[in-house]
């Protein structure tokens, strides 16, 4: 682990801090939810995640799975689960599909692409062969308070 992992807190985010910005990280790797190098004691809420959100101003996390759980590829999708249902949700939103948008005013946020994923990756995790070893769900960690970040704005129609 040590040879092929980062160490999130000091290699990521204290590297980052002094940019004076809102930040989004996307970590689609296996045991993204424990935000530390000892997963094996992380709480599978997010707690450890939510500590180094919370100490930073502006900062989201969208991880691909929880502490305890893999991040799932399969060469049907040519990505990884949760890539491929951040992929599929994009598409959607920018043809308008309904359900997305979810309070419909032409924007995506990272709140309504959560509760997407949320139900799409372990659908997509379920249809992978031979049968996956753990479940797949998506956790974000975000400021309640502070407004969502917008993705994406589709154009106003004419």
């Amino acid at each position: 682990m040590q040879e092929t992992s980062l160490d999130f807190e000091k290699e990521i985010i204290n590297y980052l801090s002094s940019i004076n910005c809102r930040k989004l990280f996307l970590i689609d790797a296996c045991h993204s939810g424990a935000g530390s190098s000892d997963y094996a004691t992380s709480q599978l809420s997010g707690e450890r995640m939510n500590q180094l959100a919370g100490g930073q101003k502006g900062l989201s996390l969208m991880m691909s799975c929880r502490a305890n759980e893999f991040s799932y590829e399969d060469d049907q999708w040519q990505n990884g689960a949760f890539t491929q249902a951040m992929l599929h949700t994009i598409e959607q939103f920018t043809r308008r599909v309904p359900g997305i948008d979810l309070n419909q005013d032409g924007a995506l946020d990272i709140k309504e692409l959560y509760t997407h994923l949320e139900k799409e990756v372990p659908k997509l995790v379920q249809t992978k062969r031979p049968k996956p070893q753990t479940t797949q769900q998506p956790l974000l960690v975000a400021d309640p308070l502070s407004a969502p970040i917008v993705l994406f704005q589709l154009p106003k129609n004419k």
